[in-house]
């Protein structure tokens, strides 16, 4: 992907967008893939290096990027938590991954934070977010095969 800088955002802030390491790991799909639609999950695979997008609108994804490495930071080697694990299964000979953010093995709860604007949690708590629905239910089923 390539990057504009619209609103003149420092270089500390458009170097630490553009590193970023998420990983879909040694999987074809990942859960957040899957529930793109089909057409732009396919388009976006095929046309990577000419997508384009300014910096100023991957904040959100930085900040929530920041939020998870202190929570995954505050919960390591905790044996009453997984945080940011990463599970696999096969569907239809497809090897899929999503990551959870933590669960708790102490009460069996699957947690995943979102970092975001007033104006989507204002909406969401209207209009429940189906994707966030969707997420969290594609995550149970993968920790129930990989028996969590």
């Amino acid at each position: 992907m390539k990057y504009t800088n619209k609103h003149n955002i420092p270089i500390e802030i458009i170097r630490a967008v553009e590193n970023d390491n998420y990983s879909k790991g040694n999987s074809v799909k990942s859960i957040t893939g899957l529930l793109q639609p089909p057409q732009i999950s396919i388009l976006s695979e095929h046309h990577a290096e000419e997508l384009t997008a300014d910096i100023s609108e991957r904040i959100w994804i930085l900040l929530g990027q920041s939020v998870h490495t202190i929570l995954e930071r505050a919960n390591q080697d905790k044996e009453d938590t997984l945080t940011e694990e990463r599970m696999y299964a096969e569907v239809s000979g497809w090897k899929i991954s999503g990551q959870t953010d933590s669960i708790s093995l102490a009460d069996n709860t699957l947690k995943d934070y979102k970092v975001t604007s007033a104006w989507t949690v204002m909406n969401a708590l209207k209009n429940e977010k189906q994707e966030w629905v969707q997420q969290l239910n594609c995550y149970a089923w993968l920790a129930d095969q990989n028996d969590y």
